[in-house]
């Protein structure tokens, strides 16, 4: 069957959607799904059992999962990586002993292969051993077939005639010493223990010919929580015909070091007097025993007092006779003194301590509480001694066995950063030894910021900007600040006070730019409502405990001289006599400026024939010296001026149009009807005279156009 045609579109669509869906599985890193910090296990749990559980997440249909290393090194671990699930286990390979080893710290590594790099990852898992009661353990010996001593028929009451060996795997653990039964029957009551000792006593002599000669006594070792362990021991009544022999020191004390053995030399006894003397120990013993020629007795095993502290105290009787004379013995009392030795290290759980609280968490918080411990039977007491680092000091403190905050742990500083937030120490745990042991325990105490700190804002709250700067000018900036970690990162925005937008703010920097110019002239200031965020200030995600802040900042637009002196009118046309007062103004230039802070400048750029007027302000002047002779200066009767009038930069002119009119003050007297003409300064008379009117007729009669006269 023919497949139908595929567009090339759609291929290339299909492949780059391949391409894509590739690529984002390929950029994923591996990453452990629930994977415990710290586990518990029972010690003695069987071989396989579970520890813990957790999953992988990766790209890499074949990623390479494994156990690189276990603290202390042991081979008590295996991990088994399900592919098909993306799980992993870590069983158990051997069972753990809590008093060997109380914990252990697991690394596990990952890694794959991302179509361009290996990636890898590792974690730790802290297994805690829980100790469980474990049975006292008695001497093989003892517990079957049982152990035989012989004794001396004359024996004193209270004398040890055996010594259990026996010991508890755990730490700590008392043990209580009993008889439980004695065959023949009723004898049971005829030997005890003063407990603690392991020591087995009479409670009374013994009569090798009208007695019973042999016991069996049932012994039971208990630990406090009732577990046990049980043997016997047969004893055997030796009887005594003479007591010819006498040892030199019939009693000793030796005192000795443990960890020493076997075979130590521990001391000699020695017979005063007899031959071919032999001895024995009358109560055996699998800590010491005694060279029956020499009388020296040595030990028999390493003497470790902390795993058997009954070892701290032994009491020996000793046997001497003669094989040549059956008859001849004796007896000694060697007391020998165990001393504890300082070789074990204190012992913490756990051995490190890693913990994060927020950086708000008050003084007197309690992080840890220590639990250690010292197998020494003595020398055990502990002391504790806290060693910071640069900024750990003084931020923790030990109140007796807790570990608590002394001090503020503050996460927003730049030292603290460039620690990865963590407030680093370690606490010395130290024996009472001699020398001293000492064991160091890491603190680590990481913190999370909280968002403390609103915003502030220092000021300056005002900014000065002249008119007409062009679009995106840098006005100035808002400058906001906050105290939390990592130190003002803030956003800012603009709420209010912008409409219509004429400013927009950097969201970031806080920097006011212009969107277009300004116009003092329609606008002086204008009030921006300025809002500040802060983020990423705390472990919730924002907005959650976000803080805002708003703050009026003035903008004040200064004066920029932009627009020209406007005149109105623009153009003046006036008539004066030519007798005008310098002291009365021709006419008044009336000007105006939007910008409110020009000033005016007035001055006569032209049409000023014979220098005749000058500005006073913006008044226009004329200097009466006008010259009307006809044999002399004539001035124009029409003066064109311009007039320029300046704000500093822009220059604007005023044409002036002024006519004069020539003007005698003589007034001859006349009986005409008086007439009165007004042109501007100067109101004149004209009485009947005809002549004088004649005159000023003849005068001006090719000017008579322009002049207007008015009766008064």
């Amino acid at each position: 069957m023919e497949l139908p045609a595929v567009s090339t579109s759609m291929a290339l669509l299909f492949f780059y959607s391949v391409l894509l869906i590739v690529s984002f599985v390929a950029a994923q890193d591996p990453s452990f799904i629930n994977i415990p910090a710290s586990v518990n296990v029972t010690e003695n749990s069987p071989i396989h059992t579970e520890v813990a559980q957790f999953g992988i997440m990766t790209a890499d249909p074949n990623p390479k999962v494994e156990i690189v290393s276990v603290v202390p090194a042991t081979n008590a671990f295996n991990l088994v990586y399900d592919k098909s699930l993306s799980t992993a286990s870590i069983t158990l390979a051997a069972t753990l002993d809590f008093e060997t080893q109380p914990w252990y710290t697991i690394t596990v590594y990952v890694e794959d292969y991302n179509l361009t790099s290996v990636t890898n990852i590792s974690a730790n898992i802290l297994v805690r051993v829980l100790d469980v009661n474990e049975p006292p353990q008695c001497e093989p010996q003892l517990v079957s077939p049982g152990v035989t001593v012989q004794v001396r028929e004359d024996i004193s009451p209270g004398t040890s005639i055996y010594v259990v060996l026996a010991s508890d795997p755990d730490h700590n653990s008392v043990l209580q010493y009993n008889v439980s039964d004695a065959l023949p029957s009723g004898s049971a009551n005829r030997f005890r223990f003063l407990n603690p000792s392991p020591s087995l006593l009479n409670t009374g002599s013994f009569n090798y010919q009208k007695g019973d000669t042999k016991f069996i006594v049932s012994v039971v070792v208990e630990d406090q929580f009732g577990l046990k362990c049980t043997g016997t021991v047969h004893v055997e009544i030796l009887p005594v015909k003479n007591t010819l022999l006498n040892f030199t020191f019939p009693v000793q004390n030796v005192t000795i070091k443990e960890n020493i053995g076997p075979d130590i030399y521990v001391t000699k006894v020695t017979a005063s007097s007899g031959t071919n003397l032999r001895y024995h120990l009358v109560t055996p013993s699998v800590s010491f025993w005694i060279d029956q020629g020499s009388g020296i007795i040595r030990t028999g095993m390493h003497l470790d007092v902390d795993k058997t502290p009954s070892l701290t105290y032994t009491m020996l009787l000793v046997r001497v006779y003669s094989a040549d004379s059956s008859g001849t013995s004796g007896t000694a009392t060697v007391n020998v003194f165990v001393l504890d030795v300082n070789d074990n290290f204190p012992v913490c759980d756990p051995p490190s301590f890693l913990v994060e609280v927020k950086e708000t968490e008050p003084i007197g918080t309690v992080l840890t509480t220590l639990k250690c411990s010292d197998a020494d039977i003595t020398n055990n007491t502990l002391s504790y001694e806290i060693v910071p680092d640069g900024n750990s000091l003084d931020k923790f403190r030990l109140t007796g066995n807790n570990l608590e905050i002394n001090d503020t742990l503050d996460y927003d500083s730049e030292e603290i950063a460039r620690a990865n937030f963590q407030y680093k120490a370690s606490i010395i745990v130290t024996d009472s030894g001699v020398p001293p042991l000492s064991i160091s325990i890491p603190i680590q105490v990481g913190v999370y910021p909280v968002n403390e700190f609103k915003p502030t804002f220092p000021g300056p709250f005002f900014f000065d900007v002249l008119e007409n700067r062009a679009a995106h000018t840098v006005i100035g900036s808002v400058n906001g600040q906050d105290r939390d970690w990592e130190f003002n990162n803030l956003h800012y925005s603009i709420i209010g006070g912008n409409i219509p937008p004429v400013f927009y703010i950097d969201m970031k920097s806080g920097t006011i730019h212009l969107l277009g110019s300004l116009d003092f002239e329609k606008r002086i200031s204008y009030e921006l409502n300025i809002q500040v965020v802060d983020i990423d200030q705390d472990r919730d995600p924002d907005p959650l405990k976000q803080n805002t802040v708003n703050q009026l900042f003035t903008v004040q637009v200064q004066d920029e001289n932009d627009n020209p002196p406007v005149c109105n009118p623009p153009f003046h046309e006036t008539t004066i006599y030519s007798t005008l007062s310098a002291r009365d103004p021709v006419l008044t230039v009336t000007c105006t400026d939007r910008d409110i802070n020009s000033v005016h400048t007035f001055r006569i750029s032209g049409g000023n024939e014979n220098n005749r007027f000058t500005m006073n302000g913006n008044q226009l002047m004329s200097r009466n010296t006008f010259s009307y002779n006809p044999a002399g200066v004539m001035d124009p009767l029409t003066f064109d001026l311009s007039i320029q009038v300046s704000d500093g930069v822009f220059i604007t002119s005023v044409k002036v149009i002024v006519h004069v009119v020539p003007w005698t003050t003589t007034s001859p007297t006349t009986t005409t009807p008086l007439v009165h003409v007004t042109v501007k300064g100067i109101t004149s008379r004209n009485d009947s005279s005809s002549c004088a009117t004649g005159i000023f007729r003849d005068y001006w009669k090719h000017w008579s156009r322009e002049w207007r006269f008015q009766d008064k």
